[in-house]
């Protein structure tokens, strides 16, 4: 996935079921290699390995979630980064 996809994306209407704008939605890091189901049903987990080729493939340093609800305020980042 580029930022030009993420860019191409129509994101003024409902989220759906599946593709771009579900997965941005609705996935989640993972502190395990790789990706795995999501415990949401739609999206997927996401290892610190994949988040690694995301930022290097798109020239990024970090990515800010902002869309977790979290029990305790704090900063959580994905470990090997």
């Amino acid at each position: 996935m580029t930022l030009d996809d993420i860019r191409a994306t129509e994101r003024n209407r409902q989220p759906p079921d599946e593709g771009i704008m579900c997965e941005l939605l609705w996935s989640d890091p993972q502190p395990m290699i790789g990706r795995s189901p999501s415990k949401r049903g739609v999206g997927c987990q996401f290892g610190p390995d994949v988040t690694k080729r995301f930022l290097e493939h798109n020239r990024l340093d970090y990515i800010v979630r902002s869309h977790e609800v979290k029990d305790e305020v704090g900063l959580e980042s994905n470990p090997g980064l």
